[in-house]
């Protein structure tokens, strides 16, 4: 009997993860010997049902669909297969586009989950199961609310609004010629009474479509936002909540929804959108949207400091460029946003006691923005071939020594759930010297020593906007989670590295180790010949070429 059970339980695993896997032959196999076991109870025979459709979803989506409607035609004692079920035709039916979307969620999502938190015990997968199905649900919502949206800005829904518009239009027109409604006789009349009715249908039409829009809206919020307050197997989702946030940002039937669940998310899962909610923050206290925002990244900035105030800190310092050249003119917008976070700073530092951090990170932002407009003939001469130089005493930089508090800039620290943020990779001291690595703009490279006794090398750019390079980055970084989920590009990997932009116009980079330039890999480094000299011996040599063009 034992060995039996054992049988069984090995093939029922087997179906699964071979189905899973890709393994189609394999599982059929395991399922043609599943179904030969006789003396099965009703609920195992069930469960059985259930991986036969599934994997003949893979062939025959029809049968599938045929298999697991008997399955819930069923009276059916196990309540969490039965919930499994109905979230798995839903999703079939998703797919397939086979049932009106109303239906879809109301007699199989949302029945999944009532039959689900109706039972006294809810076991781990029980969560598991709910949360998997607000996303689907969520996603689903989704795809309806782009769908109706579409909709609404295609021309053929223009038209309808321009054709009730001008029956209506009409019809007053016909009542104003008359000289009043009481006047209007035969054939006056019934041209005014069909072009009213037909104003009122597809003002009818029109609105519901935008409260059916608002609904599906609504519902992918909603559920979008339970799962991730309570589950961390879909925290990219967060990206699409923003994304509906700003394009719905106006809405009010959106305000009290976001009011209660916002703040239900945990602030670490805000910190991949920081980069695009902090260009939001506002100095106005009548707008619901900005509220948000800000009560946002003032949680983060509270619970995970060392990411989120360096982004603020750059929005606040924004016209530093100005101290040392001509920068771009600053909108009224800008000036807001500006405002906005110079504001936040000081709550911050006033009311959570984030006063020495914030100050120490000033400092070296301010000394990093300075040294990246330093001007290097103004600067000792070290070593000409190299292009070093001593950076002078009178910079800030060289007064930046033991900021245990203050993370090194290009050292990427893990978000910590916890928010312990007990150890990080301090900045001990700079290095007294730079190197021009040529370009355009002639960024600096310096060398900073962190706490933990490591070199690393860092580039300070000035004369150059680096958000977009940091968007870039954040991009890079996002791909490498997608990569990683999936088991058949696990192994894949973007290389990537860390840009801290300071101001509008300078930043500082990590520097790739083991890396050289382009500059040093064609022209050469240290007497060594770069890959145009080797391979084009006959052109004139790289000084020489220097010499043309001064």
């Amino acid at each position: 009997m034992l060995l039996r059970l054992n049988r069984l339980i090995y093939l029922c695993i087997t179906v699964g993860l071979a189905r899973i896997e890709g393994k189609q032959n394999v599982a059929n196999r395991a399922l043609g010997n599943l179904l030969h076991i006789g003396n099965l109870t009703s609920d195992i025979q069930n469960k059985i049902t259930m991986e036969e459709a599934q994997l003949c979803w893979l062939d025959n989506k029809t049968r599938a669909r045929y298999i697991l409607r008997n399955l819930l035609s069923k009276s059916n004692e196990n309540h969490r297969l039965h919930a499994a079920a109905l979230k798995l035709y839903g999703t079939w039916l998703m797919e397939t586009c086979s049932e009106n979307p109303n239906t879809i969620i109301s007699d199989y999502f949302l029945k999944s989950f009532e039959i689900l938190t109706t039972n006294s015990e809810i076991t781990k997968a029980d969560c598991q199961n709910i949360y998997e199905t607000y996303d689907v649900l969520a996603r689903f919502a989704d795809l309806q609310y782009q769908q109706v949206l579409n909709y609404i800005k295609s021309s053929v829904f223009e038209c309808k609004v321009e054709n009730m518009e001008k029956s209506k239009e009409t019809a007053n027109k016909i009542v104003q010629q008359a000289g009043g409604s009481g006047r209007l006789k035969g054939d006056e009349l019934k041209a005014a009474v069909t072009h009213q009715r037909q104003s009122s249908i597809d003002k009818t039409e029109i609105h519901n479509t935008y409260e059916e829009k608002s609904a599906y809206l609504n519902l992918a919020m909603k559920y979008y936002m339970a799962n991730l307050h309570h589950s961390d197997e879909n925290n990219l989702r967060i990206f699409r909540i923003l994304s509906l946030w700003l394009e719905n940002r106006t809405n009010t039937n959106l305000k009290q929804l976001l009011g209660a669940n916002l703040t239900k998310i945990a602030s670490y899962k805000y910190i991949p959108i920081l980069p695009q909610l902090i260009p939001h923050i506002t100095n106005s206290n009548e707008d619901f949207f900005g509220d948000q925002i800000n009560s946002i990244i003032k949680r983060c900035a509270i619970d995970h400091p060392h990411h989120t105030l360096p982004i603020i800190l750059a929005l606040a310092h924004n016209k530093k460029d100005r101290d040392y050249s001509n920068s771009k003119t600053i909108t009224t917008s800008n000036e807001l946003r500006i405002a906005g976070a110079q504001n936040l700073i000081e709550d911050l530092k006033e009311r959570h006691g984030l006063t020495r951090l914030i100050e120490d990170m000033e400092a070296l932002l301010k000394a990093l923005v300075q040294l990246a407009y330093v001007d290097e003939n103004r600067c000792k001469l070290v070593n000409e071939k190299k292009k070093i130089y001593t950076i002078p005493s009178s910079c800030l930089i060289t007064k930046i020594k033991n900021l245990d508090n203050v993370l090194l800039p290009t050292h990427t620290l893990p978000i910590k759930k916890n928010c312990d943020y007990s150890y990080i990779v301090g900045i001990h001291s700079f290095d007294k010297n730079f190197a021009n690595v040529g370009g355009l703009n002639a960024p600096k490279r310096i060398t900073c020593l962190g706490t933990d006794g490591l070199n690393r090398i860092q580039l300070v750019k000035g004369k150059d906007d680096l958000r977009q390079d940091a968007v870039m980055q954040q991009v890079f970084n996002i791909m490498n989670e997608l990569l990683h989920s999936n088991k058949q590009t696990s192994k894949l990997l973007i290389r990537t590295y860390k840009i801290v932009p300071l101001s509008q116009r300078s930043g500082i980079l990590e520097w790739v180790p083991n890396s050289m330039s382009l500059s040093d890999y064609l022209i050469g480094e240290d007497d060594k010949p770069g890959a145009h000299q080797i391979h084009n011996r006959s052109d004139i040599k790289p000084a020489q070429c220097r010499k043309e063009f001064a």
